[in-house]
């Protein structure tokens, strides 16, 4: 039988922070030959049970019945922002050569990617159900998981994913 990987797994959030309680330190893993199994990538179904808002980053606690892990959005727009800006003022008034037609569809686009960049601040609040895929780093000892804006999905009352949701609490109540 062939061996299928992913390069994310579907978890609980139990598991994330059962695994990270699990690792052994660095001095263990230097001195052993062997290295544990560590989680790299998560993707997590849950509802928002907090929202802390910071100049660079939001934080949403997200609890999907087994337990809350706190996932950090980045906000990278403003260096995106004066990237963008750059490149609009390159276009529009440095480069003589280039044709009009050329000008007029560079500005075109540059400036869709201007207006796809720019996040709603309160696009999530409290109780919404999310998806979010991202990288599970520990910062002081707490496993967080790192998201950008593209990895995070507000779920609609959608019956399947609800059903999901509760088969995914009642086996994790079973385990427990």
């Amino acid at each position: 039988m062939a061996s299928v990987s992913a390069s994310y797994k579907k978890l609980f959030i139990c598991d994330v922070l059962r695994e990270v309680d699990e690792q052994p330190s660095k001095s263990e893993l230097a001195s052993s030959s062997t290295i544990s199994k560590t989680i790299l990538k998560a993707q997590i179904t849950g509802v928002i049970t907090g929202i802390k808002r910071f100049q660079q980053r939001t934080v949403y606690t997200v609890d999907d019945g087994t337990g809350a892990l706190d996932c950090i959005l980045w906000k990278n727009e403003p260096a995106l922002q004066d990237k963008i800006l750059e490149l609009k003022k390159d276009v529009k008034f440095g480069n003589d050569a280039l044709p009009v037609d050329l000008k007029n569809c560079a500005l075109s686009l540059l400036k869709k990617a201007e207006a796809s960049t720019i996040i709603d601040e309160e696009l999530y609040v409290h109780g919404d159900t999310i998806w979010c895929l991202g990288n599970v780093n520990i910062f002081r000892g707490n496993p967080k998981l790192d998201i950008q804006h593209h990895h995070i999905l507000y779920l609609k009352k959608n019956p399947q994913i609800l059903c999901s949701i509760s088969i995914q609490i009642l086996f994790s109540s079973n385990r427990i």
